[in-house]
């Protein structure tokens, strides 16, 4: 019985959503993803069982470059807290996966995950499709001037024709899979620009489960006897976009990843322990307010 075996992906490298059930499926069959090649994905076996797999994009990242990244390890230190396993990477693209009950998404801004796509594609397939497309348009007009002036030649060569079958088929597959993206990104732009993920979820996602994963007990919801942290955000009229330099974090370096983002929102005001300590892009709290509160991992 075989222990491992290579399995050539016909995924899209835009459908996340498509390679995670397609992985889930696998382990579900006894086979888990142990990593990714240029041409096939590798498994091994393992006991059938339901796992949980997230798909996400690193733009930055290249397959020439040191692996990994300091941003990358950095990434890989949060996912690992929340119990997020890195099952295969290839360039920008890094699949995750988890075996407990109900992870929480490594994924939360259905815009930041649209762009972070966006940028990963622009340096992989996009240029690759566009690439292969105009050598295709390039070849298949040569052979239109050459059957042109001499039909007969022309036909009777079976290299020509091949190439023609060739470069046809080139043709048509990118032309395919560049409109497929186009309309897939435009479609998941105005889902995310809808704000199709509530409220409700974004809370949970970014601070009752944080809360949880770091054992903060008083920090993540909105509740008497809890920490009154709080961040009000407001809507704009337009996107604006991501200036890192003004951002008040201590992770500048990772922040970088996003530079020049279009966003829909921002911070209007933030208050710790009921006190107001930011607002109208600039600091309020008085110096020593804030406490340093250790996670329990």
């Amino acid at each position: 019985m075989r222990e491992t075996k290579r399995q050539m992906s016909l995924y899209s490298f835009y459908d996340h959503t498509g390679i995670e059930k397609h992985l889930a499926r696998m382990a579900e069959r006894g086979w888990l993803l142990c990593g990714i090649g240029q041409l096939f994905w590798h498994y091994r076996r393992i006991e059938p069982r339901r796992i949980t797999f997230s798909v996400c994009y690193f733009p930055k990242a290249t397959i020439y470059d040191p692996y990994p990244s300091e941003g990358q390890e950095e990434f890989y230190d949060l996912c690992a807290h929340a119990g997020w396993t890195l099952a295969g990477e290839s360039g920008q693209l890094q699949v995750f996966c988890h075996q407990g009950e109900n992870p929480t998404p490594i994924d939360t801004d259905p815009a930041l995950e649209v762009e972070a796509i966006h940028q990963s594609a622009k340096k992989t397939v996009l240029p690759a499709n566009f690439l292969l497309l105009g050598v295709a348009v390039l070849n298949l007009g040569l052979f239109l001037w050459r059957f042109w002036d001499n039909p007969v030649l022309t036909l009777a060569s079976g290299g020509t024709l091949l190439a023609l079958v060739a470069y046809t088929l080139i043709l048509v597959n990118c032309t395919v899979e560049l409109c497929s993206y186009f309309r897939w990104r435009r479609r998941a732009r105005r889902a995310a620009e809808r704000g199709e993920l509530t409220y409700e979820a974004i809370a949970r996602n970014t601070a009752e489960n944080a809360a949880r994963l770091f054992g903060l007990p008083q920090k993540g919801r909105i509740e008497a006897g809890r920490d009154a942290d709080l961040v009000l955000v407001e809507r704009l009229d337009r996107p604006e976009p991501l200036d890192t330099g003004k951002l008040f974090t201590k992770s500048r370096d990772s922040a970088e990843l996003y530079r020049g983002l279009p966003l829909c929102c921002r911070v209007a005001a933030t208050y710790v322990r009921g006190r107001r300590v930011f607002a109208g892009g600039a600091i309020t709290g008085e110096q020593g307010w804030g406490t340093l509160v250790s996670p329990v991992l």
